[in-house]
């Protein structure tokens, strides 16, 4: 039997997940990301157990598929200056335990930037938060995400995502997040041969460690190195790109999430979008 296909976005759960839940429906979604705090701050609400409950229970009703959580920008794994460090390790573990709470088995997180202590110190930085905050948690798995390249960010190639999982103590609890938006800035070509970008994941990295995709279009071109995202069907990538990317079978079961810009209204046009073009009779328009 061929999996579900997991389409959703990055909503807002500050009315709480059952609102959240809700919200993804009526857009058309079976998933949907969320922040597990501001984006730009440190401060965490407490799980209100009452909708957590209610949430599940619609999400099982409605098949669902399995929910993201977003790190804050706040956090770089990366970083050599130790309050820095020490912030994202306590953030990672506080997150963790939210997500378990609400029956989340992802927390994305940008691995971060070595801001001139290099590329190797900055893996050995964030090799070493995810050994700090891994092996204590019960549940969950930290997803990294693949980036653009700007400045000094670690995690626009392959090779550095496996270089991060080779040094953590527990590789089976970390994961990856592909951008389209970032592999396309990073110089991989999803635009033209997605199939391939993915079994170059796969040798590098290994395919069973891809555990969500977020799916956004790019402003700038191929390489540019700049986080950019546009709206599908409107950037460098475009269109065909998008069904092409749609076209691997290996994506299905995943969840895929949507971060373009518009909001909601936006959401809803761009999942119907992916459907008609997973029908092979899209419009972008």
């Amino acid at each position: 039997m061929e999996q579900e296909l997991y389409l959703g976005a990055h909503l807002s759960t500050a009315g709480g997940f059952i609102q959240a839940a809700e919200e993804a429906s009526g857009i058309g979604a079976n998933t949907f990301q969320f922040f597990t705090r501001n984006p730009r701050g440190a401060r965490v609400k407490v799980v209100d157990e009452a909708d957590a409950r209610a949430a599940t229970a619609y999400m099982e009703k409605e098949r669902f598929g399995p929910l993201v959580g977003h790190a804050p920008y706040i956090v770089n794994l990366a970083s050599a200056r130790p309050r820095i460090w020490e912030l994202a390790v306590t953030v990672l573990r506080e997150d963790l335990a939210k997500l378990a709470a609400v029956g989340c088995p992802y927390l994305v997180v940008h691995p971060g930037s070595h801001t001139g202590s290099g590329v190797a110190t900055g893996i050995a930085r964030v090799a070493a938060a995810l050994n700090e905050v891994l092996p204590p948690a019960a549940t969950g798995m930290i997803l990294l995400e693949t980036m653009a390249g700007m400045g000094t960010e670690i995690g626009a190639t392959f090779e550095q995502i496996a270089a991060i999982i080779e040094q953590a103590s527990c590789p089976e609890r970390v994961g990856v997040c592909l951008d389209t938006c970032h592999l396309y800035a990073a110089g991989y070509d999803v635009k033209e041969d997605f199939s391939a970008v993915l079994d170059e994941f796969d040798r590098v990295v290994g395919l069973a460690r891809l555990k969500t995709v977020h799916l956004n279009d790019s402003k700038f071109p191929l390489g540019s190195k700049k986080d950019r995202h546009a709206n599908l069907g409107e950037g460098c990538i475009g269109k065909e790109g998008f069904a092409n990317i749609l076209r691997d079978g290996r994506l299905r079961g995943l969840p895929l999430i949507l971060e373009t810009p518009g909001g909601v209204d936006n959401y809803r046009r761009e999942i119907a979008f992916l459907r008609a073009l997973k029908r092979g009779d899209g419009n972008p328009g």
